[in-house]
C-alpha cells in the first residue's frame, strides 16, 4: 500500500513537471526550467523511477534539462547537456522520436557508448546538496536567472546589430563602386545620356547626395565602433 502510494506521487510529480514543460514551450519563460530547485527536484524524482522502463517519467526529464541546456548562455550549460542526454538514452531505445533532434542524431552517428562519453553523461544523478527554499534564496535564485537571460539576450541584440552594420556596409561599397563604374564608362567612352541639359545638374546633384549619405553613415558607424 504504501509502495502505491509512492509510485502514485511520484506519477503526480512527473505530471506535473510536464504541465510546467508545455506551458514553457507555449511562452518560453525561463524561469519556469531554469531554477536550482526544479534541478534538484527533477534529479531526485530521476533517482525514485525506474530508469529503464518509465518512458513517461524520463522523456519529462530529458525534455526538462534540454530546455534548460538551451535557455542558458554558452558555457554554463554542460551539467544540462549531459542529464539531458542521460534522460533521452532510455527514450531513444523505447520511442526515439521523441528525442531531441541533435541527440538523435549523436545517437546514430556515434553509438550509445561514444555519445555517452563526448556529451558527458553522468551515470549517477546527483545536484549537489539540496538549496535552502527560503524566499531570500528564491529571490537571489530569480536575480540571477535574469542576470543571465539579460546578458545573453543583449549579447545577441548586439551581434544582430553588428551584423545590419556588416550588411550596410557591403551596401555602401557596392553602390559607391556601381556609380563610380558608371561615371567611368561614360567618360571613357564619350557617351552621351540622352536627357535633357536642364535635368543634368540634378542628376548629378541627387549622385552626389546619394555618395556623400552612404558615407557619412559609414563614418558614423565606424566611429560608434570603435
Amino acid at each position: 500500500m504504501a509502495s502505491g502510494g509512492r509510485v502514485a506521487k511520484t506519477q503526480s510529480k512527473v505530471r506535473a513537471l510536464r504541465r510546467r514543460l508545455d506551458a514553457f514551450d507555449e511562452d518560453s519563460d525561463v524561469s519556469r526550467v531554469l531554477p536550482l530547485l526544479l534541478a534538484h527536484d527533477a534529479v531526485q524524482l530521476w533517482n525514485a523511477v525506474d530508469r529503464a522502463t518509465d518512458l513517461e517519467a524520463m522523456d519529462t526529464l530529458g525534455r526538462l534539462f534540454w530546455a534548460r541546456y538551451g535557455a542558458q548562455p554558452k558555457g554554463r550549460r554542460i551539467d544540462d547537456l549531459g542529464y539531458a542526454a542521460a534522460a533521452c538514452l532510455p527514450v531513444h531505445r523505447l520511442a526515439p522520436e521523441r528525442v531531441p533532434a541533435p541527440l538523435a542524431i549523436v545517437y546514430a552517428c556515434m553509438g550509445v557508448e561514444a555519445a555517452e562519453a563526448a556529451l558527458c553523461v553522468p551515470h549517477e544523478p546527483q545536484w549537489g546538496p539540496s538549496p535552502p527554499r527560503s524566499r531570500n534564496t528564491r529571490i537571489r535564485e530569480i536575480g540571477a536567472i535574469a542576470d543571465l537571460v539579460i546578458g545573453e539576450r543583449l549579447r545577441r541584440r548586439a551581434e544582430r546589430s553588428t551584423r545590419r552594420w556588416e550588411l550596410f556596409g557591403v551596401l555602401e561599397a557596392a553602390v559607391l563602386g556601381t556609380l563610380l563604374m558608371m561615371l567611368t564608362a561614360i567618360q571613357a567612352l564619350d557617351c552621351h545620356v540622352p536627357v535633357p541639359g536642364s535635368v543634368k545638374a540634378y542628376i548629378v546633384a541627387g549622385l552626389g547626395l546619394v555618395a556623400f549619405a552612404l558615407s557619412a553613415i559609414g563614418f558614423v558607424r565606424r566611429r560608434k565602433g570603435r
